[in-house]
């Protein structure tokens, strides 16, 4: 099945742009799951290994990665670092065109909370949750303590990296791999 199986950091996204075709769910992530991430990457302690982060399905798309699993750890790990200030790679959505324009620009929006203009749709609704979280708990974080949680996440957290033949079936890959997971909604499965 694997073209490619590798372990690569989040620092080897740098110039890599993500597709997520119009098969997928929109992104879902609460203040829960974001801030049980931002929690494990935190508590990683050591100097030698490294964080493995669960795995990203991909396949080339031309210029791009399809992503095919990991759409919600991927968009997350980007608003992450859009408050951090880096813009390491992009990730577009087939269906969703103006969330690429909301989640690039999402650092420089005066996000107080309360929904604005800017937050539209249910798509920008939820990545407007999801940096509303971020930007709580790197409240809690000095100058110098949000330096060394960006270089562990660039550093010291890799993700199981399977890239697969382009003549996969992505939706049928997709269906297998998140058959035992939240079932899609009707809405969902219409699209």
């Amino acid at each position: 099945m694997s073209k490619i199986l590798e372990l690569k950091s989040i620092e080897d996204f740098r110039n890599l742009h993500f597709l997520v075709k119009d098969y997928q769910r929109g992104y879902k992530w609460t203040e829960v799951e974001v801030n049980q991430l931002l929690n494990d990457i935190d508590e990683f302690q050591s100097q030698e290994g490294f964080y493995c982060l669960q795995p990203i399905v991909i396949k080339a798309d031309n210029d791009k990665k399809e992503l095919i699993d990991g759409q919600q750890r991927c968009t997350t790990i980007y608003l992450i670092l859009q408050y951090l200030g880096q813009h390491l790679f992009d990730i577009t959505y087939q269906t969703r065109k103006q969330s690429a324009k909301f989640l690039n620009e999402i650092a420089t929006l005066n996000l107080s909370g309360k929904w604005n203009d800017c937050v539209n749709n249910i798509d920008n609704y939820h990545f407007f949750q999801a940096y509303k979280a971020i930007q709580n708990w790197f409240a809690k974080k000095n100058g110098e303590e949000k330096k060394a949680w960006e270089e562990k996440l660039l550093k010291k957290c890799k993700v199981i990296w399977y890239e697969v033949e382009n003549e996969m079936d992505s939706i049928e890959l997709f269906t297998r791999i998140n058959s035992n997971k939240i079932p899609l909604t009707e809405a969902e499965l219409i699209k």
